[in-house]
């Protein structure tokens, strides 16, 4: 078939550049593809908004040009990042987009060397913008859009788990380097955007809203994406764990191992509250007035985590949300 020849590429990556070093294609049919964009030549922006605006969420390019493909736009990007004239926003939203390229990649062609290579800069890059901090929390705030929860969430988990941990004086690379690397890979086996989204509500709301196919993905999302990155060379064997663990909760019922809040390692505890705090503030954005909208969340969090292991991560989320509330 015609659609065994092509690689999908998300549409709104076409926008970041005016050039491409391969022909992208738009998909009319299972059987019939149409090039819109030739390799090499300038195109105007507009060609792809117009297309986004009809619902075309994906382009496509030749199967034997996706590597050339992607590591042409990783070289655009990481070029893009050391600017001197970049701002923290475009760099994150330049992050997101190499995030996106990189569960792409995996999806397209597997973990190999310059995935790897992908997986480090933003890994790092990451970092460096929490260190920095310069009002991360406003800026990644700003920038929810609820446009792609996969990226979004995976992202923003990266950032405010390495800043809670900083709080909490844990401040080693290495610890930072665990927690954003299972932040942003955590859900790797879940492609369905919908489904990303019903996935981190509360485990009994998932057995009564999805088919037992979809909860059967969800259920083992977590083993497959911990064991796809456990053959990763030079990763430590904490990440695994992280993402094994990471839909564990404090009440003990969590998958899929149902660890108790006595049992989970205190840096599971901490992404695993992180992740809450996410999911809590991508739907019900914290506005400007920010000591009321944080105030039920801070009730919340007290009373779900203030037990086990996860009261140390609770001390280091409460000490975050205290210095953003004396931010200016």
């Amino acid at each position: 078939m015609k659609n065994d020849i092509y690689r999908k590429v998300k549409a709104r990556r076409i926008l970041s550049f005016n050039e491409v070093n391969c022909d992208i294609f738009i998909k009319l049919s299972e059987d019939k593809y149409v090039a819109i964009i030739r390799a090499n030549s300038l195109y105007d922006s507009s060609i792809i908004v117009k297309y986004m605006s009809k619902g075309v969420e994906y382009f496509y390019v030749n199967k034997d040009e996706y590597i050339k493909f992607s590591e042409n736009y990783y070289s655009n990007a990481h070029l893009a990042l050391y600017s001197d004239c970049i701002c923290n926003q475009e760099k994150i939203e330049l992050l997101n987009s190499i995030h996106e390229l990189v569960t792409e990649h995996i999806s397209n062609i597997g973990i190999d060397k310059s995935v790897i290579e992908m997986i480090d800069k933003v890994v790092s890059s990451s970092i460096d913008i929490v260190k920095k901090d310069e009002g991360l929390f406003d800026l990644l705030s700003s920038m929810i859009n609820a446009k792609d929860y996969l990226v979004e969430h995976s992202m923003i988990l990266v950032y405010l788990s390495c800043a809670i941990a900083l709080k909490m004086g844990w401040s080693s690379n290495l610890t930072l380097k665990k927690l954003a690397l299972a932040g942003m890979l955590h859900d790797l086996e879940i492609t369905n955007p919908v489904l990303a989204i019903i996935h981190d509500c509360e485990k009994q709301k998932i057995d009564n809203i999805i088919d037992s196919e979809d909860r059967d993905i969800i259920h083992k999302h977590t083993l497959c994406t911990a064991e796809k990155i456990h053959c990763m060379k030079n990763y430590a064997s904490d990440v695994y764990k992280l993402i094994l663990e990471h839909h564990e909760n404090p009440e003990g019922n969590g998958f899929p191992g149902g660890i108790s809040s006595l049992e989970i390692s205190s840096l599971s505890a901490l992404l695993i509250l992180t992740e809450d705090f996410v999911s809590k503030i991508y739907f019900s954005p914290i506005g400007k007035q920010k000591k009321e909208d944080l105030s039920e969340l801070i009730k919340y969090f007290k009373t779900r985590y203030s037990k086990g292991n996860y009261q140390k991560p609770l001390e280091g989320l409460l000490l975050y949300l205290q210095s953003i509330l004396k931010e200016k």
